[in-house]
């Protein structure tokens, strides 16, 4: 079933689906699976799968909306490149994926893994060496070899912004549609 908007792109249906008459309008709603609770309020499960999970998260840190950014990035990277940005089957293999590609995490955070085991010194070592930028430009390149310079560091800008173990200081969703790298990128494929 093809979908048409006159407010971007052709989309197409590819399963049924009957809506509420109540949630069609002009406006987009977002769905949290059952998973949406008040920013600030403690939470003993989690729910996150690992591969979209923010650090702070399996380091006793609550949910904030800082979580749902680092979220937000993951699924922004897989939908721009095809793939997971950190891989893993576990949390633990997820967050050895993160540190690979970011650094350390915060030395702070050191004894507060808490889930599946006990987490790596590694991972906090803060002589550890690493450039997430070289990295994720790598990664990027070998997964999207067609994509130009200009495009390339729009969405570096964006994975920067976003990629920042302090959940207080990424950016917000408010400041990254706002943001002169998200625009110029969704400009580019808004055409």
């Amino acid at each position: 079933m093809k979908l048409w908007t006159k407010k971007w792109k052709d989309g197409e249906l590819v399963m049924p689906m009957k809506p509420k008459e109540e949630l069609i309008g002009d406006s987009i709603v977002l769905g949290d699976f059952g998973l949406a609770h008040k920013a600030g309020t403690s939470t003993q499960k989690m729910q996150s799968p690992a591969t979209y999970c923010a650090p702070e998260r399996v380091h006793n840190i609550n949910p904030s909306y800082g979580s749902d950014i680092w979220s937000y990035i993951c699924i922004f990277f897989e939908l721009y490149t095809g793939t997971y940005l950190f891989q893993g089957w576990s949390h633990a293999s997820v967050v050895s994926s993160i540190v690979h590609a970011l650094g350390p995490l915060p030395e702070s955070w050191k004894g507060t893994y808490h889930v599946g085991g006990s987490g790596e010194d590694k991972w906090y070592d803060q002589n550890w060496q690493m450039d997430p930028e070289s990295y994720l430009k790598e990664r990027i390149t070998q997964l999207r070899p067609d994509v130009g310079a200009r495009e390339l560091e729009l969405v570096l800008s964006i994975l920067r912004r976003g990629l920042v173990y302090q959940h207080e200081n990424r950016i917000t969703a408010a400041e990254l549609l706002g943001h002169d790298s998200f625009k110029g990128l969704m400009c580019m494929y808004a055409q």
